[in-house]
């Protein structure tokens, strides 16, 4: 089973890779997730230059916890009592687990598989091997012949008149973190003023803290602003962008019927999902093309009120098979799907 995606961004795209303290020429920044690209000009120079990119391992994550919400649904509908799954169980499940558990024998291995498919499917801490890999999706345009390439733009040091690469679908925002008790907004004006001299001490300690860590920047103030009044960048990656990416077994590995099914319905969910970070703040909405292997096809649109849906869903009868199994599997789902933890050494 290969699943070959594509989005395309509908809001600025932002999924942190980290952030830079401001010093005394720039603001703090924002940064995203790059990788190292190497592009061949036409002259046969190869250049490098570091793209943006949406990790497999985050869109993996969000179908894990999709395909658990719709299990842990399934089995309180059936009246199932989930005060009886245990923490280290839902941790297994929901995120992966941690080292506690090591390598299994073949036979616990066999029997964690066949009572949880998305343990299976996805694999949890060193115990269990998931089945898939999800590609990082990364972005891409068409030329004229229908080939792929990086969009970047070369430009030339004028002093140097060497030739470096620069991304023209990242953008960046500056924004302003305001501090409403001090400025006295809205609901703080109703405060007293003893109430805010507090406020304002407790914030001069933590910039005295926050200073010592801040080889960079020396001065208090410097810190001060930064704290209490930030100005900071935030890079984006801008709408109108394609990315690329697939989801595929491994070649030593074989998807059921049951865990095919729950796949798909889990993808059904994802696919609504705003993707990266400051999706409050209206960044991450994306519209997908999904061709499941070749005759099965999975779209999604976002309307004129920025809701996501799917607009198409065109599934083979194989598909459809495989979706009524995982349904009959979840109708039936007890609590000894969900005791991961008992069935691990």
């Amino acid at each position: 089973m290969r699943l070959n995606v594509k989005f395309t961004t509908v809001q600025p795209l932002c999924q942190i890779h980290g952030s830079k303290d401001a010093d005394k020429i720039s603001n703090s920044k924002i940064l995203l997730k790059r990788q190292k690209v190497i592009e061949t000009t036409s002259l046969g120079a190869k250049l490098a230059f570091n793209s943006p990119y949406y990790t497999g391992n985050g869109f993996r994550g969000m179908l894990r916890r999709e395909m658990l919400n719709i299990m842990l649904s399934s089995f309180v509908k059936n009246g199932g009592d989930v005060s009886k799954i245990s923490a280290d169980s839902f941790h297994l499940m929901n995120a992966g687990g941690g080292n506690n558990f090591q390598t299994q024998s073949f036979d616990i291995e066999d029997k964690v598989r066949e009572v949880n498919p998305l343990v299976s499917i996805f694999g949890t801490s060193l115990a269990i091997k998931g089945k898939l890999v999800t590609s990082n999706l990364v972005p891409y345009e068409l030329d004229e012949n229908g080939d792929k390439y990086h969009p970047f733009i070369e430009v030339e040091n004028k002093d140097t008149k060497e030739t470096y690469l620069v991304s023209k679908i990242v953008g960046v925002s500056t924004s302003i973190k305001q501090d409403g008790i001090l400025d006295r907004d809205n609901n703080s004006s109703y405060l007293t003023k003893d109430t805010v001299e507090k406020w304002i001490l407790d914030n001069l300690e933590n910039i005295k803290e926050r200073s010592k860590n801040r080889d960079d920047v020396k001065s208090t103030t410097k810190v001060k602003k930064t704290s209490i009044k930030g100005i900071f960048d935030k890079e984006y990656v801008a709408i109108g962008v394609d990315f690329y990416g697939s989801i595929s077994e491994k070649s030593n590995y074989t998807l059921t019927d049951v865990e095919k099914g729950l796949l798909l319905k889990a993808l059904e969910k994802t696919v609504l999902n705003n993707l990266g970070s400051s999706e409050a703040s209206d960044y991450g909405k994306v519209e997908y093309v999904i061709e499941i292997d070749k005759d099965s096809k999975l779209e999604t649109s976002v309307n004129e009120y920025n809701e996501c849906f799917i607009s198409k869903r065109d599934y083979s009868d194989e598909l459809n098979s495989y979706i009524e199994k995982a349904e009959d599997f979840l109708n039936n789902i007890d609590e000894e799907t969900f005791g991961i933890d008992k069935l691990l050494e």
